[in-house]
């Protein structure tokens, strides 16, 4: 990320927010401005209290967006070999070696696109009714590439999935192939609709526009899904009575150490527990913890109800559903990632709040992997490799509801404290967080971000600005560099 890209975004922000509109163009669409964009969307959305669309949105744009380069990088190819691109002879005889010479070499064709003023733009514009994207390149489509650009557009529109349509057209990487199909197919089930997406093109520039309304219902099969997820979020089990006298003694101020380590002992399952996470990697204290009455005082009343709440949530729901290993695994070393960008970053006094929410930040997980298994199953067949996203997006999605948002339903139906809800909720958008857990919920969101890019899921592109900003990190040099101390300092403890 080049010097003053942070001021570039801030200032695009309250351009859009002033005026309403907003207009950029570029010859490549580079990380810079993939980060512009991004940012612009995420603010735009939330203005809307639509921000769990943010990344559905980014994969139609830079789907949208690949594709109006590619078309201004085939007008060059073909102007460099004094071709025609209309011709259907010269254009079948050079299409091949445009597809091995001029896609894979982007660059070198940069100062021959940049002569030849062929730029992408996009055009954004809020107001009362939504979010109007509009992408336009200064380059028509040939007959052939429209005709099959609407050809996918209506079988899309017929089919319910990916896969389905892959059976009738095949994975195809020139011109309108699998990303428009899978970009219609995101539009149905988002809600936005078909009507919402037009493509037009004349013999001077291609415009794609999709309008993200206000408001707009929930297609009925995913309405059903939501309905149903959200009333097996009322059938999970409260915590027992135990487990609820433990979390009120640690609530009374005039609660005895002693008569707390009593209580605990008569709950072997949560005593032990206990034990565990207060000698793991994410609680160190020096010396090995022996005994409950231990436990609580080195570690102290505010944290062993942390750590109750950690363990009454994980059994909760390893009883009421398949157990997940590799969900706490992964959760366990996001909140051990908490605990050490705190300290890098300066927050250590929250060090012990972050590494509960990354615990329990994706219990919505869960819930839904549980039920709808044979769902999850199918979104697994999108292939989204081009747009870094992983399959994730889509799951929230389809399902009618986010994995976050289901975890942060759960944590308040077990009544936990607002900022871990807040943790919960939006540790995928830390930008719409409460301004007072807005700290909290950045350590969290680049933890779980971290571990993604290590698992190649994501990469810093799609990391929340604003989130870095609420961690004093300036740019995406320190932003790698936090990263990677933070690796290694974990690899070194137990967990």
């Amino acid at each position: 990320m080049i010097a003053g890209t942070d001021t570039l975004k801030r200032q695009a922000v309250d351009l859009l927010n002033e005026s309403g509109k907003l207009r950029y163009s570029f010859t490549a669409f580079s990380a810079q401005h993939t980060e512009l964009t991004y940012y612009l969307v995420n603010h735009a959305l939330a203005g809307y209290k639509l921000n769990f669309l943010d990344t559905v949105i980014m994969t139609f744009l830079r789907e949208v967006v690949t594709n109006a380069v590619k078309a201004n990088l085939k007008r060059a190819y073909f102007e460099q070999r004094n071709a025609d691109i209309k011709n259907p002879g010269q254009y079948a005889a050079l299409i091949e070696a445009f597809k091995r010479e001029g896609v894979a070499n982007i660059e070198d064709f940069v100062p021959i696109m940049k002569e030849l003023g062929l730029k992408v733009h996009i055009y954004m514009e809020t107001n009362i009714d939504g979010l109007r994207i509009i992408v336009q390149n200064n380059c028509g489509m040939t007959n052939e590439e429209l005709l099959r650009a609407r050809e996918r557009i209506q079988a899309a529109s017929a089919a319910d999935s990916v896969p389905e349509l892959l059976e009738q057209f095949g994975d195809e990487s020139e011109g309108a192939g699998l990303g428009l199909l899978i970009n219609v197919i995101l539009l149905k089930r988002s809600g936005i609709g078909i009507k919402n997406f037009q493509i037009s093109s004349d013999e001077k520039s291609t415009r794609v526009a999709i309008t993200v309304p206000r408001s707009f219902q929930m297609p009925a099969q995913v309405a059903e899904l939501y309905n149903r997820i959200t009333s097996e979020i009322e059938r999970i089990p409260t915590f027992p009575e135990s487990v609820q006298r433990i979390i009120n003694l640690c609530d009374n101020p005039r609660a005895e150490i002693s008569f707390l380590a009593s209580e605990i002992e008569k709950d072997p399952s949560v005593a032990a527990s206990i034990l565990r996470l207060a000698n793991s990697g994410g609680f160190v204290v020096g010396t090995r913890v022996e005994s409950i009455h231990r436990a609580v005082t080195v570690l102290g009343i505010k944290n062993v109800r942390q750590l109750v709440l950690a363990h009454s949530s994980r059994q909760i729901l390893d009883k009421h559903y398949k157990v997940f290993e590799e969900f706490w695994e992964h959760a366990a070393r996001v909140a051990l990632y908490c605990r050490l960008i705190a300290e890098r970053c300066g927050f250590r006094k929250l060090a012990d709040s972050v590494f509960l929410g990354g615990l329990l930040h994706d219990l919505g997980k869960i819930v839904l992997h549980s039920l709808e298994p044979e769902t999850v199953k199918k979104i697994n067949g999108f292939n989204l490799a081009r747009t870094e996203n992983s399959t994730a997006v889509l799951e929230e999605i389809t399902l009618g509801l986010s994995h976050a948002e289901v975890g942060a339903r759960l944590a308040q139906k077990w009544n936990f404290p607002p900022v871990l809800i807040d943790m919960i909720r939006n540790h995928h958008s830390a930008f719409a967080a409460d301004v007072s857990h807005s700290v909290e919920v950045s350590i969290v969101h680049l933890a779980d971000a971290f571990l993604r890019v290590e698992e190649n899921q994501a990469s810093y592109v799609y990391f929340d600005i604003e989130a870095q900003a609420h961690l004093n990190i300036a740019n995406a040099k320190e932003l790698q560099a936090i990263h990677e101390w933070v690796k290694e300092a974990a690899g070194k403890q137990v967990l």
